[in-house]
């Protein structure tokens, strides 16, 4: 199925902002940066295809790390549909995560797994809105919010999260700091709070993340403390001074 390259509104695939060339287009001058970067790539950085497939085919764990890795994206990138189609989608792109972050390992990709992560998992996001709203409908408006379906997605990703218990104008050890940046949240004063890029990674668009802020999310089990949306950022700064 065609699958958008990037979201309504953006410079083609570009997220960032682009300035037209004079006397082109917009989609025109990215038209003309994404031809110039094929040659400039081959020619100054070669093909990483070629040099990712020569150490995987010599390395003796590269299929036991591979599925590592397949693994990791497939229990950590949540998807809002139990229907074996959406799983199906959500391997292909795991195997696209498992072959980068393998790429890193290798040090032919000068990347971040966690933002590499992010960017296929958002790939991987948009791939399954076509999935529901079929190619024309996502290319020209933006799908409906269910909050409902929202919070349980967001409810399974507490679940699963290490979130510090925080007690405030306490003095903290090193272990307990080093536990703080490590953590998904904190819970303070019976509130959880999720640190900004956490939610970004569990709640992936703009629209679902302003339609949880509007909302106070309540776990269907009573004696879970109310998560509340409207001060969700804690920052890795204040958690180590808290």
């Amino acid at each position: 199925m065609d699958i958008l390259a990037s979201e309504p509104g953006s410079s083609g695939i570009f997220d960032g902002n682009i300035t037209a060339s004079p006397g082109r287009s917009l989609r025109e001058t990215t038209k003309d940066l994404v031809e110039s970067l094929k040659p400039n790539a081959i020619k100054h950085q070669g093909h990483a295809i070629r040099a990712l497939m020569n150490r995987y085919v010599n390395d003796p764990h590269g299929l036991e790390i591979l599925k590592k890795y397949k693994q990791q994206f497939e229990r950590e990138a949540s998807i809002s549909d139990g229907h074996n189609a959406y799983y199906r989608v959500r391997s292909n792109f795991a195997i696209m995560y498992a072959a980068a972050a393998l790429a890193i390992d290798y040090e032919i990709l000068p990347w971040g797994k966690r933002s590499t992560f992010r960017a296929i998992e958002k790939c991987m996001r948009l791939a399954l809105m076509t999935l529901e709203t079929g190619h024309n409908e996502a290319a020209s408006i933006t799908p409906s919010v269910d909050p409902h379906s929202l919070g349980k997605t967001l409810q399974e990703q507490l679940a699963r999260a290490q979130i510090v218990m925080v007690r405030p104008r306490q003095k903290v050890t090193k272990k307990q700091a080093r536990a703080r940046q490590n953590a998904d949240g904190f819970k303070i004063n019976g509130n959880i709070y999720v640190k900004p890029d956490r939610f970004k990674r569990w709640i992936f668009t703009q629209p679902e993340r302003d339609a949880l802020k509007e909302h106070k999310i309540k776990s269907p089990d009573e004696q879970t403390p109310r998560l509340s949306i409207r001060k969700l950022a804690v920052s890795r700064a204040s958690a180590d001074t808290m």
